[in-house]
């Protein structure tokens, strides 16, 4: 838990006097060229070819008010221009099998060589980082009656920083918490599980599943918070976090069905629980935070045509 003591009365409180004009552009452009090739009536290879830009500009000036009257007094400080570049090539196979009308597999992954170029207009630094990124995949379902089916996911995803997270430059909009960049992050990775049960029977009227998800994230992009405990101004960027992975997962069960001893009468029950662990840093400290949720509820039905209708749920 993290607790902030209120400012005292008589700390020093700053009022932002400036004029700010601000420019922000993106320019995105992917393109894809996929060839699926058969090699027997149950299993074939897909390729793919992958080429994306992804091009960012943030120009912020700050202008402090002079003794003329005119905001024409440039604040270096808290201005920047900068661009992010990114130019992405990937490459990808992926393998399909389908085992009759029971089974399909499909697994593969895809490749993305990323070209970061990162320029600081107002100091003419120029960084160029590469990076190999691997995006893997793989899903399994299993027939294992025409009325079950049971199934698996996973999908491996790289996220790239943003140009918000990188750009070098103190926002100071809010004066007890001024933002600033980390131009040296890393990208971050996920990695998403999920595996589900479920059976239908149409003449029973009746469902049941079950399902469950899992992601964790390595090098994840996490806030960095250092507060001054003389002034209260906290200064917040961004860093890359190491030693621990954020994750969520989710669980549910639903079942639907008639209940002959009771009359016919139609239940739906639906049990499902959630959380997540995140991270922080404040003051050098990693905090983790949890967050978990559960679930219940239950309805009952009896109808009968052109006669009546009862509903009732919890």
């Amino acid at each position: 838990d993290v607790f902030t003591p209120a400012a005292p009365a008589d700390s020093t409180h700053t009022i932002i006097n400036q004029f700010k004009p601000t420019t922000i552009k993106s320019t995105v452009i992917n393109s894809n060229i996929t060839s699926s090739e058969p090699f027997t009536p149950s299993f074939a290879l897909t390729l793919n070819y992958g080429l994306g830009i992804n091009n960012s500009l943030s120009n912020i000036e700050s202008y402090n008010k002079s003794a003329s009257g005119k905001y024409d007094e440039f604040d270096n400080i808290y201005s920047n221009d900068y661009k992010f570049n990114q130019l992405t090539n990937q490459l990808g196979a992926v393998f399909n099998y389908r085992g009759g009308a029971t089974t399909i597999i499909t697994f593969g992954t895809r490749a993305s060589a990323v070209n970061f170029k990162q320029i600081d207009e107002y100091t003419g630094n120029v960084y160029k980082r590469n990076f190999i990124n691997w995006l893997p995949q793989s899903r399994v379902q299993y027939k294992i009656s025409p009325s079950q089916t049971l199934s698996f996911n996973y999908n491996g995803n790289s996220i790239q920083p943003t140009i918000d997270q990188i750009q070098p430059i103190k926002i100071n909009t809010d004066p007890f918490n001024i933002q600033t960049g980390n131009p040296n992050l890393d990208p971050s990775f996920s990695h998403s599980f999920s595996l589900g049960y479920g059976k239908s029977e149409m003449l029973k009227n009746s469902s049941f599943s079950l399902s469950a998800n899992y992601s964790l994230t390595t090098n994840a992009i996490i806030n960095n918070t250092f507060t001054n405990l003389t002034t209260y101004v906290s200064t917040i960027n961004y860093i890359n976090l190491s030693g621990k992975n954020p994750y969520s997962y989710s669980l549910r069960m639903y079942d639907s069905q008639r209940i002959k001893f009771l009359g016919g009468i139609h239940s739906t029950v639906s049990l499902s629980t959630s959380g997540n662990i995140s991270y922080n840093e404040i003051n050098c400290q990693l905090n983790r935070n949890s967050n978990h949720s559960y679930s219940f509820s239950l309805s009952l039905q009896k109808e009968k045509a052109k006669k009546y209708s009862i509903y009732a749920s919890v």
